[in-house]
């Protein structure tokens, strides 16, 4: 009558209706709960897509049925320093330029901002469709 397909990954879970018999094209609640029991049997617990199974369900057609929630990975740290121009010589009043003075030397004060270090934000696990947790890789 009908086939329920789980994705590698755990993450989607879809049903196929081969065919449909006619105890269940008078009445819609018992193809529902006949769905409901296959997705129990096969251990989709998680992401029930209620609104298709309510929907026109065509035949020999793929229908995701259940979507679970993928894994959130959080940022990484990252630092900013202060950034140190690049040496140009200066130009004098009369046009010559005095290599010498290539401003090497930065003079900082008390309190000028020489860099930070924005913290690493925490990601947030998944959950597949079987209700299990999905830790987020790396």
């Amino acid at each position: 009558m009908f086939s329920v397909d789980i994705c590698n990954n755990g993450l989607e879970a879809y049903i196929t209706l081969h065919f449909l018999p006619d105890e269940y094209k008078d009445n819609p609640e018992e193809l529902i709960k006949a769905i409901k029991s296959a997705l129990k049997e096969a251990n989709v617990n998680y992401g029930i897509i209620e609104e298709v199974l309510h929907s026109e369900l065509p035949l020999n057609t793929p229908i995701l049925i259940a979507k679970g929630k993928p894994p959130v990975h959080g940022t990484d740290s990252v630092v900013k320093m202060y950034q140190v121009p690049e040496p140009k010589p200066c130009i004098v009043d009369n046009g010559r330029v005095n290599y010498y003075d290539l401003n090497l030397i930065h003079h900082v004060k008390t309190g000028d901002w020489l860099g930070e270090r924005i913290d690493p934000t925490p990601g947030t696990p998944g959950i597949d469709i079987h209700g299990n947790e999905i830790n987020q890789a790396g």
